[in-house]
């Protein structure tokens, strides 16, 4: 009917419980900043959720250019692999988006996105 508020739902194909990696483990490199000079994020609920997942090889480390730099150069590995990155964003004056990583003190290390495909 007109003026009838319509419920519409869609059916994802992904609704079936997944399996185990059968014999597999999931590599999952979990990058977080949380600069001293910004609002803090709260990841440990995050982390936790992500150690309880079954197959799950979870490492955390504090994102800098360097430990970024070392995820992407890492050799590949056995299974399948997962970069999370927990950061604050921010745009430049110019609209360049950039992520605020931290320094080896703490504060905030602005990386460009063009600094990402160096």
């Amino acid at each position: 009917q007109p003026g009838s508020p319509r419920t519409s739902v869609m059916k994802l194909e992904d609704d079936e419980p997944k399996k185990p990696l059968e014999g597999r483990s999931l590599q999952l490199d979990y990058l977080y900043a949380s600069p001293l000079d910004l609002a803090s994020l709260d990841v440990r609920a995050e982390i936790d959720a992500l150690a309880a997942i079954p197959g799950v090889k979870l490492t955390v480390r504090t994102a800098t250019t360097e430990t970024l730099a070392e995820v992407w150069r890492t050799e590949r590995c056995p299974g399948p692999r997962v970069l999370v990155l927990a950061a604050h964003c921010a745009v430049s004056a110019l609209a360049q988006p950039s992520l605020l990583l931290e320094d080896a003190v703490g504060h905030a290390h602005v990386l460009g996105i063009h600094d990402l495909d160096d």
